[in-house]
């Protein structure tokens, strides 16, 4: 099944494996949520680190679809996430708490 997201959607081995053991039949509807990267390769599929096949479709998917607003985090299991998850919620107007974050969580991530 990986193969087929591969050619369908232009995202790499690793992600498009990852997408088809965690999500099955729903790694379409994850992987048509991508946007394009930017790069020539892979074409679609934003990566939330570049050592780990997570991708931010992922986090779009887990908002829309699993309606897990405040605890996304956890499904991931890397703390370090925690940044980009909140930008890109912020950006997308999906999390409703961001003066939480900046009071709690963002110290935490960047103490300066």
């Amino acid at each position: 099944m990986f193969i087929k997201l591969i050619q369908h959607f232009g995202i790499e081995t690793e992600v498009a494996k990852h997408l088809s053991s965690d999500y099955g039949d729903r790694a379409w509807a994850v992987a048509s949520l991508a946007e394009l990267s930017g790069k020539r390769w892979p074409i679609f599929g934003k990566r939330l680190s570049p050592n780990y096949p997570y991708i931010e479709a992922e986090v779009r998917y887990a908002v829309q679809r699993e309606y897990a607003c405040t605890a996304i985090v956890s499904s991931f299991y890397f703390f370090t996430f925690l940044n980009t998850i909140f930008l890109i919620l912020s950006f997308k107007n999906e999390w409703k708490n961001v003066s939480k974050f900046n009071k709690f969580i963002r110290p935490i991530l960047n103490p300066k």
